[in-house]
Formats: C-alpha cells, structure tokens, sequence
C-alpha cells in the first residue's frame, strides 16, 4: 500500500478546450522494493472513476523496475485516451472535409470561368 499526495497546480487559469473523457494525473509517493529513497510515480486515470481516491489515501499500485515511475494504480478506468482520440479524428475529418469542399468549389468556379470565356 502507497499513499497518494497532492501534485502542485498552477496559479494561472489554463485554456484549452474541453475532453470529452476528462482525466486525472495522480501522484503517488512510494519506495520500491530494495530501495532506500521514495520515488514519485504517475498515473492517469478517468475524471470520477476513483471516487474513494482522496489525497494521503493508501492505494495499491504496480510499477515496471525498469521505470519505477510509470506505475498503474489498482483502481481507476483509463478509456480517456480512446475516447479523446475519437473526437480529434472526426475534428480532423470536418477539417480535412472542409478544406476539400472549398477546392472543389475553386476547381468548379474556374472549370466555369474557363467556360464563359470561349
């Protein structure tokens, strides 16, 4: 069991858009098996699916020895990475529609100028 700490946040307000799957990064405090210092790992998880997790909280949590802090909570979703995903292709396809709209709107315009000038 690990305990969960507050992570420092910024005195500014952010901008950005709004997820459609918000996420949370959480900071857990832990010493490894045959360490002697604690290390701080990371995880992220979906907004609102760990409500139980409260900050000084004891978690259970898994690590690679590798890279100690990537680490996995035992609680928690992650689908925020698909879900997120998912709307920024069909961002990109409007995008990608839309610019392909106004070329072929250009190539009509021209055919037709070209046309009119015979």
């Amino acid at each position: 069991m690990y305990a969960i700490y507050p992570i420092r946040q910024s005195a500014g307000a952010s901008r950005g858009g709004r997820l459609k799957q918000p996420y949370q990064v959480v900071e857990a405090e832990f010493i490894p098996a045959g360490a002697r210092a604690p290390v701080t790992g990371v995880d992220l998880i979906d907004l609102g699916s760990a409500p139980t997790l409260k900050v000084g909280s004891p978690v259970d949590l898994v690590h690679d020895r590798a890279n100690t802090r990537a680490i996995r909570l035992g609680i928690g979703t992650r689908d925020w990475p698909t879900a997120n995903a998912r709307d920024a292709w069909i961002g990109l396809a409007g995008i990608g529609a839309l610019i392909g709209g106004l070329v072929l709107l250009r190539l009509l315009f021209r055919s037709r100028k070209a046309a009119m000038n015979r």
